[in-house]
Protein backbone atom coordinates (compact mmCIF):
# COMPACT_ATOMS: atom_id res chain seq x y z
CA UNK A 1 0.00 0.00 0.00
CA UNK A 2 1.01 3.64 -0.17
CA UNK A 3 2.33 3.86 3.35
CA UNK A 4 4.82 1.01 2.77
CA UNK A 5 5.87 2.37 -0.62
CA UNK A 6 6.68 5.80 0.79
CA UNK A 7 7.90 4.71 4.23
CA UNK A 8 5.21 6.61 6.11
CA UNK A 9 4.51 5.67 9.71
CA UNK A 10 0.81 6.31 10.33
CA UNK A 11 0.78 5.29 14.01
CA UNK A 12 0.92 8.22 16.35
CA UNK A 13 0.79 8.44 20.16
CA UNK A 14 -2.29 10.43 21.14
CA UNK A 15 -2.95 11.54 24.70
CA UNK A 16 -6.55 11.25 25.79
CA UNK A 17 -8.22 14.17 27.51
CA UNK A 18 -11.51 12.39 28.14
CA UNK A 19 -12.69 11.63 31.65
CA UNK A 20 -13.80 8.24 32.87
CA UNK A 21 -16.74 7.71 35.16
CA UNK A 22 -18.17 4.62 36.84
CA UNK A 23 -21.92 4.04 36.43
CA UNK A 24 -24.26 1.33 37.59
CA UNK A 25 -25.29 -1.12 34.91
CA UNK A 26 -28.94 -1.13 33.92
CA UNK A 27 -31.38 -3.89 34.83
CA UNK A 28 -31.38 -5.15 31.23
CA UNK A 29 -27.57 -5.30 31.09
CA UNK A 30 -27.42 -7.22 34.36
CA UNK A 31 -30.09 -9.70 33.27
CA UNK A 32 -28.33 -10.27 29.90
CA UNK A 33 -24.97 -10.85 31.57
CA UNK A 34 -26.41 -13.23 34.17
CA UNK A 35 -28.19 -15.25 31.46
CA UNK A 36 -25.14 -15.18 29.15
CA UNK A 37 -23.03 -16.57 31.99
CA UNK A 38 -25.33 -19.62 32.08
CA UNK A 39 -27.18 -18.76 35.29
CA UNK A 40 -30.91 -18.38 35.77
CA UNK A 41 -32.76 -15.26 36.84
CA UNK A 42 -35.66 -15.85 39.24
CA UNK A 43 -39.10 -15.29 37.71
CA UNK A 44 -41.09 -12.19 38.52
CA UNK A 45 -40.25 -8.53 38.77
CA UNK A 46 -36.86 -8.05 40.45
CA UNK A 47 -35.57 -4.79 41.83
CA UNK A 48 -32.24 -3.44 40.66
CA UNK A 49 -30.72 -4.14 44.09
CA UNK A 50 -31.72 -7.81 43.84
CA UNK A 51 -30.10 -8.13 40.42
CA UNK A 52 -26.92 -6.48 41.74
CA UNK A 53 -26.77 -9.08 44.55
CA UNK A 54 -27.26 -11.96 42.09
CA UNK A 55 -24.64 -10.57 39.69
CA UNK A 56 -22.04 -10.01 42.42
CA UNK A 57 -22.72 -13.54 43.71
CA UNK A 58 -21.69 -14.90 40.29
CA UNK A 59 -18.76 -12.48 39.91
CA UNK A 60 -20.38 -10.35 37.21
CA UNK A 61 -19.43 -6.65 37.12
CA UNK A 62 -22.19 -4.37 38.40
CA UNK A 63 -20.59 -1.12 37.24
CA UNK A 64 -19.42 0.04 33.82
CA UNK A 65 -16.86 2.62 32.75
CA UNK A 66 -18.23 5.52 30.74
CA UNK A 67 -16.01 7.99 28.88
CA UNK A 68 -17.04 11.62 29.13
CA UNK A 69 -15.67 14.60 27.25
CA UNK A 70 -13.71 14.81 24.04
CA UNK A 71 -10.59 12.82 23.30
CA UNK A 72 -7.86 14.59 21.39
CA UNK A 73 -8.49 14.26 17.69
CA UNK A 74 -9.00 16.72 14.85
CA UNK A 75 -11.06 19.25 16.84
CA UNK A 76 -9.79 22.68 15.84
CA UNK A 77 -6.90 21.26 13.79
CA UNK A 78 -6.47 20.88 10.04
CA UNK A 79 -6.25 17.35 8.65
CA UNK A 80 -3.05 16.22 7.03
CA UNK A 81 -2.61 13.97 4.02
CA UNK A 82 -1.90 11.05 6.35
CA UNK A 83 -5.34 11.33 8.00
CA UNK A 84 -7.07 11.70 4.63
CA UNK A 85 -5.25 8.62 3.29
CA UNK A 86 -6.29 6.68 6.42
CA UNK A 87 -9.94 7.68 6.02
CA UNK A 88 -9.91 6.65 2.35
CA UNK A 89 -8.44 3.23 3.16
CA UNK A 90 -5.14 3.82 1.38
CA UNK A 91 -2.95 2.83 4.36
CA UNK A 92 -1.85 -0.72 5.04
CA UNK A 93 -3.11 -1.24 8.60
CA UNK A 94 -1.89 -4.85 8.84
CA UNK A 95 1.79 -4.05 9.38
Amino acid sequence: MLCREHGISWRKEVKSVSKQDEKDRTRAELICDILADGHEVPKGRLRHEDLVKIASKYGIATKKTVHKGVTECWVGKPKGMLQIAYERGLLDLES
